[in-house]
This record gives C-alpha cells, sequence and structure tokens, in this order.
C-alpha cells in the first residue's frame, strides 16, 4: 500500500516539476496559463476515455473523431431546435449508435479492427459533410455555454467518475482486460472474446458523445474535415492513452490519462509561447513520447540494473 501511494506521489510530482521548470524557463508562462492549459486537456481526456476500451482489448479504432464530429452535427442541429437538452441527447445518442454500428461492421466482417475503422473513418467524414452541407454547424451560445469552463471542468469530472466506474467495477470490463490480455484463455473461461469486442465500440460511443458536446461547445460549432485529416485529431489523445497504460502499473488509468493528457497540454502551450512551428511541435512530442513510452515499459529493466550495481558495489566492499 505505502509502495503504491509512492508510486502515485511520483506520477502526480511528474507535472508540476515539468510545470516549474517552464515556468522558469519561459518569460511568459506561468500560474496565469494552468487554466488554459487545463481547458485544452478537457476534450482530449474525454476522447482518451473513448479510445482506452478499444486499447484495452488491443484494438486502434481511427474513426473517434470522425465520429465525434457527425455526433456534434447532429447534436448541434438538435441543440438549435431543443435547446440544451437537444444537445446532450443527441450527442450521446449518436455517438452510441455509431459504436453500435462500429461494433456491428467488426462483428460481421471479422476483419482487423484498423482496416474496419479506416474505412469507416472516410464513410464519415463524406456523411458529416452532408449533414453540414459542407459548412460549419453553430450553435447558440446559451446552449454553448456547457462547453465553458467552469462547466467543463464538471463534465469532465462526471466523465471520470463515470469511466472509473465502468472500467473497474463492471463486469464487462473485467472481460475486456480478460480478453486484452489472453483471449484464448478468456475464451476458455467461457468469455465471448467477439461479444467483448463488440462492447468496446459501444462503451467507446457513450464517451465519443461527451466528447462531441464539449466540442461544439467549445467555440459554439464545428467543422467537418476531408481526405483523412480527422485522423490528427486522435493524435493527443492516442499519446496520453499510450502513456497512460504504460503506468498502469503506478496509478489508476483514469487517473493516468488526465496525468498525461494535462501534461501534454502543458508541452503544446510551452512550444507555442517559444514559437515554435507546428510541424516542430509534433516532432518535439514524438520524442517525448518515446522516451516517456520507453522509460516506462522499460522500468522493471531499469530498476534491476541499479540494484545489480548495488549489489556489485556491495560485494565490493566486503571483499
Amino acid at each position: 500500500m505505502k509502495e503504491k501511494k509512492n508510486n502515485i506521489f511520483i506520477v502526480l510530482a511528474v507535472p508540476v516539476v515539468i510545470f516549474l521548470i517552464l515556468t522558469a524557463c519561459i518569460d511568459n508562462y506561468g500560474f496565469h496559463s494552468l487554466k488554459i492549459v487545463l481547458s485544452q486537456a478537457i476534450i482530449p481526456t474525454t476522447l482518451g476515455y473513448a479510445m482506452c476500451f478499444t486499447n484495452a482489448i488491443g484494438m486502434f479504432d481511427l474513426s473517434c473523431a470522425s465520429a465525434m464530429i457527425i455526433a456534434a452535427m447532429i447534436g448541434g442541429s438538435l441543440g438549435n431546435t431543443m435547446g440544451l437538452p437537444g444537445l446532450i441527447i443527441g450527442c450521446i445518442a449518436v455517438g452510441v449508435v455509431l459504436g453500435v454500428i462500429n461494433g456491428t461492421v467488426y462483428k460481421l466482417l471479422k476483419i482487423p479492427c484498423l482496416i474496419v475503422s479506416l474505412g469507416l473513418l472516410l464513410i464519415y467524414e463524406i456523411l458529416a459533410q452532408k449533414i453540414g452541407l459542407g459548412v460549419s454547424k453553430t450553435i447558440p451560445a446559451d446552449v454553448g455555454i456547457i462547453g465553458k469552463f467552469p462547466y467543463s471542468l464538471m463534465i469532465l469530472g462526471a466523465s471520470a467518475l463515470l469511466f472509473y466506474y465502468i472500467y473497474n467495477k463492471t463486469c464487462i470490463a473485467c472481460h475486456i482486460r480478460a480478453v486484452g490480455n489472453e483471449e484464448l484463455l478468456a475464451n476458455a473461461l467461457g468469455v465471448n472474446a467477439m461479444n467483448t469486442k463488440y462492447m468496446t465500440f459501444v462503451l467507446a460511443g457513450i464517451f465519443i458523445g461527451i466528447t462531441a458536446i464539449l466540442q461544439i461547445s467549445y467555440a459554439n460549432s464545428i467543422t467537418t474535415v476531408s481526405s483523412l485529416r480527422s485522423i490528427s485529431m486522435i493524435f493527443q489523445p492516442l499519446m496520453g492513452v499510450l502513456i497512460a497504460f504504460a503506468i498502469q502499473e503506478w496509478c489508476n488509468l483514469t487517473l493516468g490519462v488526465f496525468i498525461s493528457q494535462f501534461t501534454l497540454s502543458m508541452m503544446f502551450n510551452a512550444l507555442i509561447a517559444l514559437g515554435v512551428p507546428s510541424k516542430m511541435q509534433d516532432v518535439v512530442l514524438g520524442v517525448m513520447l518515446i522516451i516517456v513510452m520507453g522509460i516506462a515499459l522499460n522500468n522493471k529493466r531499469i530498476s534491476g540494473f541499479f540494484e545489480r550495481k548495488a549489489r556489485r558495489k556491495e560485494l565490493m566492499k566486503r571483499a
């Protein structure tokens, strides 16, 4: 228990240390930046929660962002006619429906998720353009207030609690982790792997709908994309999810996703404050991802190296 608390403390200390270093090195960066950093970390965090379910079972869903755009388009249309309830119900309902469609296509075709999601991504991008008539969908300011700080932070808190309960307290989450760890063994124990994979898409759809609410409310509008450009929208959430899974032994996945996204958001803002071009930002963040993942996934090897070094030093002293 003490070791677990120490690990959580280390995870929480990392963004604090990075923030202090950035504050000391960058003139126009400080505590006034934290509100912006937190606001910009909310949407990637909720989309990251959606991606956690498919990642936990060993699949990558590239269509998350394009599905989120469709959910925001339809939810925004309902928000214009029915107000805030229409926006909330529309986004979440469409997110779940698209999750059901993704899961059904994957279950029927039985081809790799990467291929299925790539094909659906192209379809969803075109469909979103038809729904939005090729232009952005706008909602009234009084409806979009839900996506502004601090209301967006409340939605993030509710999403985190919901994700924590589903991922840690439900039977389907146990099946997801079992299939993700060893599918053949899970089947032998009576877990239907295909149905479990189907449910990951449905569960992801809930958080895709929540992300759609936040996305269209953030600027009171959302714009369609094409030519696979929606893939770029999942880059930051995916990085955070991969880091969160890598440090899962140190802290709960719910907290790990948020800490990862918050730290990445700090890095993005620091690079912008330094005037680094967008292409170089991707290079820096890619290098950071490799370093963090390398340390996290080789943690046992690194600790074992220092333990062996300490033992050799002790034996030399005794000799």
